[in-house]
């Protein structure tokens, strides 16, 4: 496997999750703490607009991805039940059941004046959030299902949960390799006093990941591997793909062994831009 999108079970990257609210890097100053947590966290409704004239004409969903409207239609006793009637109409010529047009509704400007200012203040704030927040949800609910088939068995092959540091992104003789380098096999946990969902680093080593490479005789393999050897040796602290001194120089070190015009990407961009590059001729 090339992509690490090709396993097809999971995968999240960092650009794709981090700073998801009810998601915490390092959610522990212990060595020994979570790599990762997810909070469990609930649906928020739409906000409710304040303007009761507003209420009686808007039609409102939860849906963040689906911006509210305003109905073509109310029933007269709807408007009669709020004061929603100009001066100038006399109640007394409506029957209650009778659907008012808004299209005629004399006091149209206003609604459409107060519907657009609920837009922009309230509703669209409000979807930002709520699509971050659901997809928050989200991510719970795959980990959720993961722990259960690790935990399980409910799979028809063997698994394993990893955590992958240092991507490795090249247009390789033809084949789109968007893999990590470097990868520790990690545990999902549940925290039965928040309820949340933790990834934990197992106690196991960190591989590095060079069967891509060796299957077209890189001839950078052997001296890479030598390099990790040594590397993870010497290392004075364990692995965490949150601590760069625990990585980065293999990382860098791989890019120079792999391709002699490959490029260390942090060196291209400022540190707050996660995302991956295209893949290219080179490394």
């Amino acid at each position: 496997v090339a992509d690490v999108t090709r396993h097809g079970v999971f995968h999240e990257h960092e650009h794709e999750i981090g700073g998801l609210p009810g998601l915490r890097f390092n959610g522990s100053d212990d060595d020994q703490g979570p790599w990762l947590v997810v909070d469990r966290l609930q649906e928020s409704p739409a906000p409710q607009p304040v303007s009761t004239l507003l209420k009686a004409w808007i039609e409102l969903t939860n849906n963040p991805a689906k911006e509210p409207g305003l109905r073509s239609h109310v029933d007269a006793q709807t408007l009669l039940s709020i004061g929603a009637l100009a001066a100038s109409q006399d109640e007394t010529e409506f029957d209650p059941k009778e659907l008012v047009a808004f299209s005629a509704y004399v006091q149209k400007r206003s609604v459409e004046d107060q519907f657009k200012t609920y837009l922009e203040n309230l509703w669209k704030p409000w979807s930002t959030e709520e699509k971050r927040r659901r997809r928050t949800i989200s991510l719970y609910a795959k980990l959720f299902t993961l722990k259960q088939q690790l935990e399980g068995g409910i799979v028809d092959a063997p698994i394993e949960l990893v955590w992958g540091a240092g991507i490795a992104v090249w247009n390789m003789a033809g084949a789109q390799v968007s893999y990590p380098l470097l990868t520790c096999p990690a545990e999902l946990s549940l925290n039965e006093a928040t309820m949340a969902i933790e990834i934990h680093p197992r106690d196991v080593e960190p591989r590095i990941e060079l069967d891509i490479y060796a299957a077209t005789d890189n001839p950078g393999v052997m001296a890479l591997e030598k390099t990790a050897r040594e590397f993870f040796k010497n290392a004075t602290a364990p692995f965490s793909p949150l601590e760069l001194g625990t990585f980065e120089p293999l990382v860098r070190s791989a890019v120079t062994h792999l391709d002699p015009k490959g490029i260390y990407w942090p060196n291209q961009t400022v540190a707050e831009d996660r995302l991956l590059p295209k893949p290219e001729e080179n490394l």
